[in-house]
Parts: C-alpha cells; sequence; structure tokens
C-alpha cells in the first residue's frame, strides 16, 4: 500500500511539473511575442489594398472576351492552353454548379470578383506554375483568394467532370487516342507518352498504370510494323525505363540517317507530356 502511495504521488509529481514546464513555455513564447511587438512600436494588422476589382474584369474582357478583343482566337489558344469556346463552357458549368464562381455583391453594394476573373487565374496556375500573387496587378485578385480559386476550381472540376473524365478510359476513348497522337505525331498505335521526372522508377512501381497489362487485362490495340504483328499499345519513354515491350524509347547516340530522323520525333513527341508534367510539378 505505501509503495502503491507513493508511486501515486510520484506521477501527480511528474504531471505537475509537465504543466508547470508548458505554462512556462506559453508564458515566454507570450513575452517574446509582446517584445517584438513594443520594439516594432505597433501590432501588425493585415492592410486592405483598394484593388478595384471591376478594373481587372473590363481589361479581361476587353483583352479576349469582347466582340472586338484585343488579342485573337490563336493567342488566347496559346495562353489559355485551350479554345476559347471550350474555355467559356467550363465557366459556364463551373459558374452553375459552384456558388463561389458566381458574381456577388459585397456589403458595400459593390461588384465581387467576375468568374472569368476567379476562372483565369486557376487556369493560369495551372497552365504556367506561376506564384499565386503573380496575377494580381493585371487580375486585381490578392494572393490568398487566387489560392481559394485554384482550390475551389480544381474541387469542382473533380465533381463536375470526374465521371466522364477523371477515369480508365474505354474501347472508345483508346481509339481516340490513337487517332489524335497518329494525327499529331505521325507514330501508328500509340497510347501516349510518360515522364515521370527524377523518380521514375520508384513511381513506375507503385503505379497502377499497367496493372491491367500484367494481369492479361489491357485493351487490344492491332497494329504490324516490320512485317511484325503487334496486339498492345505502347509508350514513348525516355532511356531509363526498363526494356518492356509496351515501352518505345529514342535511341542514344543514332549515326544512320533513320535513327536520327526516328529520335527526333520521338522526343518532339514527348514533349507535350514532359511540358504537362513540369507545370504540375511546379
Amino acid at each position: 500500500m505505501l509503495q502503491e502511495f507513493w508511486r501515486n504521488e510520484l506521477a501527480e509529481d511528474a504531471e505537475n511539473i509537465d504543466e508547470r514546464r508548458m505554462l512556462q513555455l506559453y508564458e515566454q513564447r507570450q513575452t517574446i511575442r509582446q517584445r517584438a511587438q513594443s520594439s516594432s512600436g505597433r501590432t501588425q494588422r493585415r492592410r486592405y489594398l483598394n484593388r478595384d476589382r471591376e478594373v481587372g474584369h473590363i481589361c479581361l474582357f476587353n483583352d479576349y472576351f469582347s466582340d472586338d478583343p484585343v488579342y485573337p482566337d490563336d493567342i488566347f489558344r496559346r495562353r489559355f492552353r485551350m479554345k476559347k469556346e471550350l474555355f467559356l463552357r467550363i465557366v459556364d458549368v463551373v459558374k452553375n454548379h459552384f456558388e463561389y464562381f458566381q458574381w456577388k455583391v459585397d456589403a458595400a453594394g459593390k461588384k465581387g470578383l467576375s468568374p472569368l476573373q476567379k476562372y483565369t487565374t486557376a487556369i493560369r496556375q495551372l497552365a504556367y506554375g506561376a506564384p499565386a500573387d503573380h496575377y494580381d496587378q493585371y487580375l486585381r485578385i490578392a494572393e490568398t483568394t487566387v489560392i481559394q480559386c485554384l482550390f475551389n476550381f480544381c474541387r469542382c472540376v473533380i465533381e463536375v467532370f470526374g465521371a466522364q473524365y477523371l477515369r480508365r478510359p474505354n474501347a472508345v476513348d483508346i481509339q481516340h487516342l490513337l487517332e489524335i497522337h497518329e494525327q499529331r505525331h505521325g507514330f501508328l498505335d500509340i497510347l501516349g507518352s510518360l515522364d515521370w521526372s527524377r523518380n521514375d522508377i520508384n513511381v513506375l512501381n507503385e503505379s497502377p498504370l499497367f496493372n491491367d497489362v500484367l494481369q492479361g487485362n489491357a485493351p487490344e490495340v492491332n497494329f504490324t510494323i516490320n512485317n511484325t504483328q503487334y496486339t498492345k499499345g505502347y509508350y514513348l519513354t525516355d532511356e531509363i525505363y526498363p526494356e518492356w515491350t509496351t515501352f518505345v524509347k529514342s535511341f542514344p547516340c543514332p549515326r544512320d540517317p533513320k535513327r536520327k530522323i526516328f529520335k527526333e520525333q520521338q522526343e518532339a513527341a514527348r514533349m507535350d507530356v514532359e511540358r504537362a508534367f513540369g507545370v504540375l510539378q511546379s
């Protein structure tokens, strides 16, 4: 009984010591914070900037969306990485699905940010990987709001388009991919390109992309090259990938003209996915 009593007393003392230490640490932090505030002479507060949000919308609208825009459609396609018709269709869908992207009036009776401003800043971040405050001067949007726009846009895209686009490709999708790659790059029956940056092997081992291939359930793609019949599609990769029949790599140091041309075309075709991953990494 006596030993149990002392054990309880020691446990309570240890708890009291821990509480005192926590209080001391809290008091020390409060003291440091108060000294920092007194040395600066004022308490730091969040500044309010009158960005004149409507000016940002008018400038954006006149540049790209008016009847006679400053920049034509080809420049819009290059800067927004999509056609204007697709851009406006997504804006309309996102605006109707999510209240955050609707044009509202604040408590002072002023119009807030337009759907075009919010959507543009999200797309520009995804397209170029720019920092959140990069477009403040042009679109008149604060850094924290820019981050919210990107987060809410991605969330909305997943909710609206996830069932259609964020899924495994079916037979119709695969045929469409084959046709696109053949028209754009000249490669017959190519499924796409792979580029997992400097962590290729680790990502490849953890990726479910080739589970269907290993289980024999991969979509059948029939084509013939050099009198050889193939029944599976393939991906363009760089030299770091393993020697799999589904990977087609370029020649490291080609000398004959045919191999040189193949290397140039293969690396040019891979640039699309490399740019996309570069943006996502940024």
